[in-house]
C-alpha cells in the first residue's frame, strides 16, 4: 500500500515524514529520557521500520533524533528494573526463559533495518550510548555529527552488550584491538575516533546538515530501480553477516538473473545523454568506448550535425548551464555501472583539440573542453600543460566573452560597486571594523545586511553573523563599553573614539530575535549574549543564564548538571573573563571573584584562549576600578547615606553637630583595607601561579604601583622589586648580542620588556627612598642606591636625583622632625617638673 503518513501517528515520540517521493524521515523525540527507550519504545522502532520496508513506494529511510544533545542515551533502566521486579516468586527456571525471551523479541525489534531490503541511513548527533550503538550499528550508512560521543556503555553497568552490537561491530570497524578496547572498558570515543574506525561515512557540523547529505544521496538512490538498490542492500548485508563468498555469488546471480530480463532491464544511460559535450568530440571519444556510449552516439546520428552547428554559436553562459549539474557529476563520479568503462585521458589528443580551437577562434569549444578536462582529471590537465598556458586560456575566454559574463543586475546603476555581497562578507566586514575599534561601522553594515534582506532578515543570519550583531548592536562587547563614574570614585573611560555608544544604554537587538535554537549556539554567542544582558542591567537574567547553561550559581556553587567536557558548551578562560568583567561592570566585583572560583573548581579542564595573561590584567584592572575611592565624593556618599540632604567640605561637616566624623573615619579606614586587601590577594594569585606562570604584564606591575603610591609600605615595595628584578633577568640581553636590538640596522629596535621592567623598577626605587629620606633613616639611602639598582645607569640616575631634586628637602623634614621632637621633650620636662 502507498505510503501515508498519518497512518504512523500513533506512535509516541516518533515522527514519520516523507522528505522527497520514496524518501522517508523517522525521527525519535525524547527529551526528558535523552531519548533513553522504554519496552514499548523499541516495541514500536521494529514495527515502524518493518511497516515501512512493505510500503511499495518507500526506497530509503533515514533516522534521526529530535533531541539536540543525544542520538540516544541508551535503555531506560528505570522502567527496565521495575520490569524485572514484576516476577516475583517465579522460580529461576521461570525467571531465565522470561529473560531470554525478552532479549530476543528486543534483538529482533532493533535487527529490522538489518533484516529488511529497504537501505537506511541513521544521523547520530550527542551521546550514542549502549543501545544507541546496537540501533546505529543495523544502519546501512551511518553519518556522525561534530560533538557526538560513542561507548559500548553496557559494562559499566554489570552486563555484556546483547542487543547486537557486539555482533555487528567487528564487521564494521577496521581496527579490532580499539573495539575490543572499548567494549572491555565501556570508555567513550568522539566522532572523529568513529570515523578513524571505519563506523561512521562523514561528519557533519548539525543534524540538519547530516539531513541534507542524506537526500543529496537519496537523489542518485531515488533515480535507480528498487530492485537494484534493494539488492544491492540485501547482499551486502548477508555478507555482513557471515555468509561465505561462495553462497553470496549463487544467491546474486540468481537474483539478477530474475531481475535482468525484457522490461525489468533498466540499465543507467540517462545521465549521459544529458552532457553537453557533442557526441563527435575528440573528448567524448577519449573518456570512454563503452557500448552504452555507442548505443547513445548511434541513437543519435541524425542529431549530430545539428549538435555541432548549435555547439558553435554556443557563449560560455550557454555552455555552463548546460553543463552536467555538481550533484549529476558526483553520480557519475560514484556510479559503479560506469566505474569499469571510464579510461584514462589522451593528453596528447585534448592538447591538440585545444591548439585547433585556439588557431580558430573557437573560445567557447576551447572553455567546453577545459570544463569537462578539469572535471574528469584537473591533476592530468595541470602536468599536460602548465599551469601558464591554462591561465592564458582562462584570459583568452574571458576576454572574448565579457559580455555575456557581464552581471546586469549588478551593473545597471553608476552607484553601485558592481559587487554582491554575501553574508560571509558581512562577517567578515563586521569583524574586521571591530578589530580597528570601529563599532559605527561595524554597525553601519550589519543595517546594511538589514535592508538587503528586508523583513526576512533574520531567517538570513548565520551564528557568527548573530554573535557579531550582538557585540555591535547588542553591547555584548565588553572592550566598547564606556566605564561610569562610580558613588565614589570620579573614574571614567570611554574607549570607543566616536558617538557610537551614547548615554542611551537601550540595546538595539533583543535575544527574542534569534530564531534559532541558542544550545547550537558557540561559546562566542554565549559570551556575547551574557555581555548584552549586563550592559543593559539584566543582571537576574544573567544569572539565570548562567545556571541553566553551566549549573553554577551566584556563590560559585555546582547547583544542577555541569556541561560534558566534550561539548562545544564546555567554558573556557574567554568566557569566564567575560563573565568576570560584565559583572564587575555592574558593580558585583566580588560576585564576579565567586564565580571565578566556582568555574575553575567544576570545570578543572578549562581550555585557554586568551592566555593567563589576559586573565589576570582583566582581575587587575576591576580590582583597580571597583575599590577605587576619593575622599570628598566618599564622604558626599556617607552623607547621603546618613540621610544628609546637602553635600559640604569635610571642614563644614566638622563642625556639624549631628555629623558622625568617627564613623566616617572607620568608613574611609574600611574602604581603604578593602582595597589594599583585595589587592594584594589577587596580586599573590598572579605569582602563586607555580605550574603555568604568568608572563610579565606592564599593567598589572603598573597597576600594583599605582596602589602601593597610595600607601607606601616598605616591605611590600621590597617584595615588589625583588618580582620585578626576576623579570627583568628573564627578558635582559646585551644591546651587542640581540640582532633586534641594535641601532643603525635599518629597522626600529624592538620594544624590550625589561625596558618596561626597569621604568618600573626605577619608580619603585623612589618611593623607597623617599620612604627613607622623609623618616630618620635618611643615610640608609645611599646604602640602598648602592645595593639594589639594576645597573650603573640605574645608580647613576637615582643618586643624581637625590642630590638635585630631593636631598634638600629630605633635611628640611628631618629637620622639622628634630624640632618637633625638641618641642615634645621640652613638654615632657616641664610635666615633670610640675610634678614633683
Amino acid at each position: 500500500m502507498p505510503f501515508d503518513p498519518k497512518s504512523y501517528e500513533k506512535y509516541e515520540y516518533y515522527t514519520v515524514t516523507q522528505l522527497e517521493e520514496g524518501f522517508i524521515h523517522v525521527q525519535y523525540t525524547n527529551p526528558k529520557t535523552l531519548n533513553a527507550f522504554t519496552d514499548q519504545n523499541w516495541k514500536d522502532y521494529g514495527e515502524i521500520f518493518t511497516r515501512l520496508d512493505k510500503e511499495e513506494d518507500v526506497i530509503l529511510i533515514v533516522f534521526s533524533s529530535g533531541v539536540s544533545k543525544a542520538f540516544s542515551s541508551g535503555l531506560n533502566l528505570k522502567t527496565a528494573m521495575e520490569a524485572m521486579s514484576n516476577f516475583g516468586e517465579a522460580s529461576e527456571e521461570e525467571r531465565i526463559a522470561h529473560l531470554h525471551k525478552h532479549i530476543v523479541d528486543f534483538q529482533n525489534a532493533i535487527s529490522v533495518p538489518a533484516r529488511i531490503s529497504t537501505p537506511t541511513i541513521g544521523v547520530l548527533n550527542g551521546i550514542n550510548y549502549g543501545l544507541a550503538l546496537d540501533i546505529s550499528s543495523a544502519f546501512s550508512i551511518r553519518i556522525a555529527v561534530e560533538g557526538a560521543r560513542f561507548s559500548i556503555a553496557e559494562v559499566n553497568i554489570g552486563i555484556a552488550a546483547d542487543i547486537g552490537s557486539l555482533q555487528r561491530l567487528p564487521a564494521l570497524v577496521n581496527n579490532k584491538s580499539r573495539l575490543m578496547q572499548h567494549a572491555l572498558l565501556g570508555d567513550i570515543f568522539d566522532d572523529r575516533e568513529a570515523l578513524e574506525l571505519g563506523y561512521v561515512s562523514i561528519i557533519h557540523p548539525s543534524v540538519e546538515h547530516g539531513i541534507e547529505q542524506a537526500k543529496e544521496w537519496a537523489e542518485k538512490i531515488l533515480q535507480t530501480p528498487q530492485w537494484a538498490i534493494k539488492g544491492t542492500k540485501k547482499h551486502i548485508q548477508d555478507m555482513l553477516n557471515g555468509q561465505n563468498m561462495e553462497k553470496g555469488l549463487k544467491d546474486i546471480a540468481h537474483y539478477n538473473s530474475v531481475y535482468i530480463s525484457g522490461s525489468k532491464l533498466k540499465l543507467l544511460v540517462r545521465p549521459y545523454t544529458s552532457c553537453s559535450i557533442p557526441t563527435g568530440n575528440i573528448l567524448a571519444r577519449s573518456f570512454s568506448e563503452d557500448s552504452d556510449i555507442r548505443l547513445r552516439e548511434r541513437e543519435g546520428e541524425g542529431e549530430g550535425e545539428h549538435q555541432q552547428q548549435q555547439f558553435e554559436s554556443l557563449t560560455v553562459k550557454d555552455t555552463l548551464s548546460r553543463a552536467p549539474s555538481r550533484k549529476l557529476k558526483y553520480s557519475y563520479r560514484h556510479s559503479s555501472v560506469f566505474a569499469s568503462t571510464v579510461k584514462e585521458f589522451h593528453g596528447s589528443q585534448i592538447k591538440t583539440e585545444l591548439v585547433k580551437s585556439l588557431d580558430q577562434s573557437e573560445f567557447t569549444k576551447l572553455a567546453t573542453v577545459l570544463e569537462a578536462w578539469s572535471y574528469n582529471d584537473v591533476n592530468a590537465m595541470i602536468t599536460t600543460l602548465g599551469r601558464e598556458t591554462i591561465s592564458e586560456y582562462i584570459s583568452l575566454i574571458i576576454g572574448q566573452n565579457r559580455g555575456q559574463v557581464r552581471r546586469h543586475d549588478i551593473y545597471n546603476s553608476e552607484h553601485l560597486t558592481g559587487h554582491r555581497l554575501i553574508t560571509s562578507d558581512f562577517e567578515n566586514l563586521m569583524e574586521l571594523e571591530l578589530i580597528y575599534f570601529k563599532p559605527d561601522l561595524a554597525s553601519k553594515w550589519f543595517r546594511s545586511f538589514r535592508n538587503e534582506h528586508g523583513i526576512n532578515w533574520k531567517k538570513a543570519m548565520t551564528p557568527k553573523l548573530w554573535t557579531l550583531a550582538f557585540r555591535v548592536d547588542g553591547f555584548g562587547e565588553n572592550r566598547l563599553w564606556t566605564i561610569p563614574r562610580s558613588e565614589l570614585s570620579s573614574y571614567f573611560k570611554k574607549p570607543a573614539k566616536s558617538n557610537f555608544i551614547g548615554l542611551n544604554r537601550k540595546p538595539k537587538l533583543m535575544l527574542q530575535d534569534v530564531v534559532d535554537d541558542l544550545s547550537e549556539f558557540d561559546l562566542d554567542f554565549h559570551s556575547a549574549a551574557l555581555q548584552h544582558m549586563a550592559y543593559a542591567g539584566q543582571m537576574s537574567s544573567f544569572k539565570e543564564y548562567i545556571k541553566s547553561v553551566w549549573g553554577i550559581g551566584p556563590n560559585g556553587d555546582l547547583v544542577s548538571d555541569k556541561v560534558d567536557v566534550m561539548s562545544h558548551l564546555y567554558p573556557n578562560d574567554k568566557l569566564l573573563i567575560d563573565i568576570f568583567v560584565s559583572l564587575s561592570f555592574c558593580g558585583e566585583f566580588y560576585t564576579g571573584i565567586k564565580y571565578i572560583n566556582g568555574f575553575q573548581t567544576a570545570y578543572d579542564q578549562m581550555e585557554s584562549k586568551t592566555g593567563s595573561k589576559a586573565f589576570w590584567e582583566q582581575v587587575f584592572k576591576w580590582a583597580d576600578i571597583s575599590t577605587r575611592y576619593e575622599n570628598d565624593i566618599a564622604l558626599n556618599y556617607f552623607l547621603r547615606k546618613s540621610n544628609c540632604s546637602k553635600e559640604m567640605s569635610l571642614e563644614d561637616a566638622k563642625q556639624d553637630v549631628n555629623f558622625d566624623y568617627e564613623g566616617f573615619l572607620q568608613f574611609l579606614e574600611k574602604l581603604k583595607n578593602e582595597r589594599i586587601n583585595t589587592c594584594e590577594q589577587i596580586w599573590k594569585g598572579v605569582h602563586d601561579q607555580k605550574t603555568s606562570p604568568v608572563p610579565f604584564s606592564n599593567s598589572i606591575y603598573k597597576t600594583y604601583l599605582d596602589i602601593l603610591k597610595e600607601n607606601p609600605d616598605e616591605n611590600k615595595l621590597y617584595e615588589y622589586m625583588t618580582c620585578l628584578l626576576k623579570e627583568f633577568h628573564r627578558y635582559h640581553t646585551d644591546d651587542q648580542d640581540s640582532f633586534t636590538r641594535r641601532s643603525g640596522m635599518g629597522f626600529h629596535r624592538e620594544n624590550s620588556k625589561s625596558e618596561s621592567v626597569w621604568i618600573l623598577y626605577l619608580e619603585a626605587m623612589k618611593m623607597l627612598i623617599d620612604l627613607k629620606g622623609f623618616s630618620p633613616s635618611l643615610w640608609q639611602v645611599s646604602v640602598l642606591i648602592d645595593k639594589w639598582s639594576i645597573d650603573k645607569k640605574m645608580k647613576k640616575e637615582l643618586s643624581q636625583w637625590v642630590q638635585k631634586d630631593r636631598m634638600k628637602r629630605y633635611k628640611e623634614e628631618l629637620e622639622i622632625q628634630r624640632e618637633k621632637f625638641m618641642a615634645n621633650l621640652a613638654k615632657d620636662d616641664e610635666s615633670l617638673l610640675e610634678l614633683m
